[in-house]
Parts: structure tokens; C-alpha cells; sequence
């Protein structure tokens, strides 16, 4: 695996950052073994500077050891310790009690008290723990299977604690008891009071342990996650480096979009390095894709779909803006439908898991919807009707319109059209805009009987007379039904009449008519001719008269007075003829004498 390695370039540089961050294909030796990056000779120079002795320790490959030849109390010891970065000896195992003891025993300082690196948690305390804080606290127990413990026969036992003695004072034995822990050269262990002087054993441990945790392993795209790095062992202060971009500090806040493993490095004091990752993981979160008709009209609803994934538990977060849902919830499908025109927006926010999508957008253009509407005439059986579209584009153009009448569909702006009897039938009209936005309206249409008229009339009787008549026998129609003749009159029938034709409009409540005429003729003018013969002799009545009348209406009625018109004595005379219809003509005519028998002698 590709490892960490962070060098620093000298003692003085080292607290001021990490220079170097390398990525080899060369592992890092473990805690097994002591780090190859440690500067050894700057440790031995720093301790032996500072009066302590180097102490060969074998088989330790991940410590060095020193011993600190002035006797001092056990806090001072272990100060003192800290202040180069150490901490008096913690015996991880067996093998290490024995090795130290084993060095100690073959140094100039065998048979001495030698403090080492374990302290009570408290005066009175029943528990201990670790100078170089490795262990936490724990009990003293020398059968621990996972701290090694190697105390002496009956101990520790925390001697005089709480002990007031004869004169029920408290001393420092008494207050404190025995904090601090002394190491025999047969290597047992005995808790002491902390304020004896002895020399102690210091540790340098070579083989720092660097741990890294994520505030989260598992988050969505862009989410922050705090990396944060500890150390145990090695000899502080530490400094750290990140594989990525990051702070040269034990904390990196990252927000990574993709699944991503961070690298750390640690370099203590001495150079001592160890490296750690940590995997944070991007959850795979949902899509908020969707389709949606791009265009559609005033009243017509869009259908919103979801194209997307996401999981049963996902929330879909849907604006519509002023849209109006006829149907759909959660994922959908939608009915959406907008009352204004114009460019509207939907938008799409799915979470899952706690990630949230993107959020997408997609435009819909509305179109405003025609309104459909028409007028129509009277409607009368027999007669057309006109319809007239009075339909609105409301801001489009109407592209063209179509009528649904008796089962037919008929093209055209407006329409005229007859029904085939009475009774009440609807008509649909359907107009569609240049937006292809369409609307319908269907009314019903009564169609109303109409009345029916017989006309007759009666002719003038006499030639130049006006005393002809008309009527009309009216059947139907809604009452009050009205006849209108052409000479202004109002009535069923009507008298007067001269010769010629008179017109009549029958009309009934509902504005149906019915139309007809009559036809007023005259006789021919009457008239007589008489035939006369004179008479045989002057002063004899034997002249004659004989009429032959025309015209009029025959039969004829001659009526010649009081006079025998075949013995008339010579005159002037009159005679009446009288027609059928009674019209009547005087024709004078005159009888003359004859001049008789003439003699000639």
C-alpha cells in the first residue's frame, strides 16, 4: 500500500511544519519496530545533553531508555521526562519488565529505588494508570490478561493512608498515601509515597500509533466531515500532514463528492513517524430528473412525470409555482394546470437518506385558451337560422372553427343552417388557436313550429269597384299569432280590396312566419249594345229594340222599363242590363219614324 513518510528537515524546523509528505510503495514499519524516520542521534544528544544516561536496553526495538541519575520526586521525574518529550517507563509485557530490569541490574545503578511510570488515580484511589497514557486506569491485578502488572507480595497496599497516628494529625503520608510506584531489582513493583527522591527510568518510545476518525464514514455529496488524528506514544508535540489539501494540524475539515480515502502523517519531536487513513464514503444519493409537456394551454393540465431514482423512503419537494394539481402526491405522476399565460417553472428536490438532490428545473409556456361562443337567430321549423361565432382567442389567433349539428360536422367561421323539424337538438362549436389550444361550447337549440295559413280571397264584383276581400284560416304558431297584410291592415281578414295583389305575413310569439298572397281580379267593364228598327209608319209603334250586353258576369237581367221593346213608337229610350254580380249599365238608344207607303204620281 502506498504509505505516509514525513521528514523533517532539522531539530529547528520541525515545530514549524511538516516539510515533506511522501507517497511510496515502501511500508512503514509497525509498532513491532522502531520507525525508520526516528532521528536517533538528536534523541541521544537531547537526553545526554540534559544529564540523563543512556540505558541498553535489549530487545526493545520501539524504545530507547534513559536513566536520570538525580534523585528527585516522582512528579519531578516525570516533568522532567515530559519536558524532552518522554515519560518515566511504562512495562508494556513481561519481556520488557525483565529487559529493563536485566539493564538496570548491569548499569552503575543496580540495587537503586527507580521510580517508573505508574501513578494511583487519586489519594485513596483503588485504580491506576499509564504515565505515558497507553492504558487509561485500571485495577491493580497482576493476573490481567491485558495489562501487564508485576506488583510485589502485598502490594500496592497505600501505606499509611488516612492514617492519624497516636495524635490524630494528618500528615502527608496520612493525606496522600502512596501515589507513585517504585520497580526492585527482582523487577516487582511497590506503590510508594510520591514525594521520596529516587532516580528514575525514562522512556523514548520510537514507534508513535497515529489514529484518524471521521465525524461521519458515510455522508452525502458535500457534506463537511471532521478528520481529526490522535497519537499515542512517540515523544510530543506532534505535527501532522494530510494527503489532500488540509491544515498542518490534527483536525481537517473536508467535503468531498466523491467516496475518498484521507491519508495522515505523524512526525513527533525525534522524526518519529506513523501514518493512518480513513475512508469516508459518499452515499449514493437520488436524481431529481422529470419530464413535463413543454407546452400547453389555459385549463388543459400538464403531465409532470418523475424520471428519476430514488428509493421508497426518498421526499420529493415539488414547486409548481402558481400551478394548480388536479391530481398526483409524493413521487407522482402530476396534473398540473396554471390560470394565467406566460413561461412557468417546475422544480424537483428528492431526498433520501438525508442527501438531497440537486435541484432541477424545467419551463412549461402556457398558452392562453380560446373561449368558444356563438349567437343564434330565431329558430322556426322550415326556416334556416344563422349562428354567428363570437368565440375569443383571448390574446391568440383562432386558427379555425367547426360546428356539430344533426351529426354533421361542418368547417366554416359561421353557419347557416334548417333543421329537419321541431323539437331541441344541440350544437357544438369547437375552435382552435395558432397555439393549438382548444375549446368548445355546446348550446341547445329549440326549434320552434311555425304556424300554417290557408289564404283565400273574393274578387271585386263590378268592373272599377274595390270590394274585394282576403283572409287567412291560421293553424299553430305560439299566441298570439298576428296577420299583416301588404295594405297595412292587421286582422284574420280584410275587406275594400281594388284589384291587384296583397301580400300577408303570418307571425306568431316566437317570430316564426309563414308568407302568402292573394290575388284580387275584376270582371271586364260592362257593357250593351242595342240593336233598334224603325218604325213602319210615322206615328205607329212598330219600332223594335234589341240589347247585346258584354262583359260582366253573366247571366244578364235586360230590363227594358215599361216599354214592349218589340212595339216602339218612335223615341228615345233607356234600357238597364243588370250582371250576375248585380253591376249595372243604362244605354239609351232611339226609335225613328219610318217614312210609311210612298206614292209616286
Amino acid at each position: 500500500m502506498k504509505t505516509l513518510f514525513v521528514v523533517l528537515l532539522s531539530p529547528l524546523a520541525k515545530r514549524a511544519r511538516l516539510l515533506c509528505l511522501l507517497l511510496s510503495s515502501v511500508s512503514i514499519l509497525n509498532v513491532q519496530a522502531q520507525s525508520p524516520t526516528c532521528d536517533v542521534a538528536a534523541i541521544t544528544a537531547a537526553f545526554t545533553g540534559a544529564g540523563y544516561v543512556p540505558l541498553a536496553v535489549q530487545g526493545q526495538p520501539c524504545s530507547m531508555y534513559f536513566v536520570n541519575p538525580n534523585s528527585q520526586e516522582a512528579a519531578q521525574a516525570q516533568a522532567a521526562a515530559a519536558n524532552l518529550g518522554a515519560n518515566l517507563v511504562w512495562m508494556n509485557d513481561a519481556a520488557e519488565n525483565t529487559n529493563v530490569v536485566a539493564a538496570l541490574n548491569a548499569s552503575p545503578y543496580s540495587g537503586s529505588t527507580i521510580w517508573i511510570g505508574v501513578q494511583r488515580s487519586g489519594a485513596g484511589s483503588p485504580t491506576f494508570f499509564s504515565s505515558d497514557g497507553t492504558t487509561g486506569t485500571f485495577t491493580p491485578s497482576n493476573g490481567n490478561p491485558n495489562i501487564y502488572q508485576n506488583w510485589a507480595p502485598g502490594e500496592p497496599n497505600n501505606s499509611g493512608y488516612g492514617n492519624t497516628g497516636i495524635f490524630g494529625s494528618c500528615d502527608y503520608e496520612c493525606t496522600n498515601g502512596e501515589q507513585c510506584v517504585q520497580i526492585y531489582t527482582n523487577g516487582q513493583w511497590n506503590d510508594l509515597q510520591c514525594n521520596e527522591s529516587s532516580i528514575s527510568v525514562i522512556e523514548v518510545n520510537l514507534c508513535p500509533e497515529i489514529s484518524v476518525t471521521a465525524s461521519a464514514n458515510d455522508v452525502c455529496a458535500g457534506t463537511p466531515v471532521t478528520l481529526t488524528a490522535s497519537t499515542l506514544l512517540g515523544s510530543q508535540p506532534y505535527q501532522y500532514a494530510w494527503s489532500q489539501t488540509g491544515p498542518f494540524t490534527a483536525t481537517n475539515t473536508v467535503t468531498p463528492n466523491a467516496t475518498t480515502t484521507y491519508d495522515v502523517g505523524v512526525a513527533d519531536r525525534y522524526s518519529c513517524s506513523a501514518t493512518a487513513s480513513v475512508t469516508v464514503n459518499i452515499l449514493q444519493g437520488p436524481s431529481a430528473t422529470f419530464d413535463v409537456d413543454p407546452s400547453v394551454c389555459i385549463g388543459a393540465p400538464a403531465t409532470v412525470t418523475y424520471t428519476g431514482s430514488a428509493g421508497a423512503g426518498a421526499t420529493y419537494a415539488w414547486d409548481f409555482g402558481t400551478g394548480m394539481v388536479a391530481s398526483g402526491s409524493g413521487q407522482g405522476p402530476y396534473q398540473v394546470g396554471w390560470a394565467a399565460s406566460g413561461q412557468q417553472v417546475i422544480s424537483l428536490q428528492v431526498t433520501e437518506n438525508g442527501c438531497a438532490s440537486p435541484i432541477e428545473t424545467q419551463n412549461v409556456s402556457v398558452s392562453p385558451s380560446p373561449t368558444a361562443d356563438f349567437t343564434f337567430t330565431t329558430v322556426c321549423e322550415g326556416n334556416p337560422t344563422t349562428f354567428t361565432n363570437t368565440s375569443n382567442g383571448n390574446g391568440a389567433v383562432i386558427l379555425g372553427s367547426a360546428w356539430v349539428v344533426e351529426g354533421d360536422t361542418l368547417l366554416s367561421t359561421d353557419l347557416s343552417h334548417t333543421f329537419s323539424g321541431a323539437g331541441t337538438f344541440p350544437v357544438t362549436l369547437a375552435v382552435l388557436t395558432t397555439d393549438s389550444c382548444f375549446a368548445t361550447v355546446t348550446q341547445q337549440v329549440t326549434v320552434n313550429p311555425g304556424p300554417t295559413a290557408a289564404f283565400s280571397s273574393t274578387d271585386v264584383t263590378c268592373f272599377g269597384a274595390c270590394d274585394g276581400t282576403a283572409q287567412a284560416v291560421v293553424q299553430g304558431g305560439a299566441a298570439p299569432v298576428t296577420v299583416t297584410w301588404s295594405t297595412g291592415d292587421v286582422a284574420n281578414s280584410i275587406t275594400g280590396l281594388c284589384t291587384g295583389t296583397v301580400d300577408a305575413t303570418v307571425t306568431d310569439a316566437n317570430g316564426c312566419e309563414v308568407a302568402g298572397q292573394v290575388d284580387i281580379t275584376e270582371p271586364s267593364q260592362l257593357t250593351v249594345v242595342v240593336n233598334t228598327t224603325e218604325t213602319s209608319c210615322p206615328g205607329l209603334p212598330t219600332g223594335t229594340a234589341n240589347s247585346v250586353p258584354a262583359g260582366g258576369t253573366a247571366p244578364y237581367v235586360t230590363d227594358w222599363g215599361a216599354l214592349d221593346p218589340n212595339a216602339l213608337p218612335a223615341g228615345d229610350y233607356s234600357v238597364t242590363i243588370t250582371d250576375a254580380n248585380g253591376c249595372v249599365v243604362d244605354q239609351p238608344y232611339s226609335i225613328v219614324d219610318g217614312i210609311g207607303i210612298v206614292f209616286d204620281f
